[in-house]
């Protein structure tokens, strides 16, 4: 009975040690791995004032939307500016075709 006892103890120990040594047996691969993967994933940049000042400058730039806009209304104010020259000069040339009778 005692002897049934220690042999089951034995195995259970046998046992215990199988696995430990398969998880220790695995360990290696497991750090490997993991060095790996730390080594493929990048390293978050360095710069943060660079990004920083980047943001900086597009900030103070205008999107391409207001930079649209805003050439539209300067066109249109281009274009009544020509046609104010315009009358104005043919008001003074039809003045002028008056005076002379």
């Amino acid at each position: 009975m005692q002897e049934e006892l220690a042999l089951e103890e034995i195995s259970r120990q046998a046992e215990d040690l199988e696995r430990k040594h398969k998880e220790l047996s695995e360990l290696p691969k497991k750090v490997e791995r993991e060095r790996r993967e730390r080594d493929n994933t990048l390293p978050p940049m360095n710069d943060i004032q660079e990004r920083e000042r980047q943001k900086r400058m597009e900030d103070e730039f205008v999107s391409r939307g207001e930079w649209r806009n805003l050439r539209k209304a300067h066109n249109g104010s281009l274009a009544l500016l020509f046609l104010l020259c315009a009358s104005t000069c043919a008001l003074i040339a039809w003045g002028l075709t008056l005076m002379k009778g």
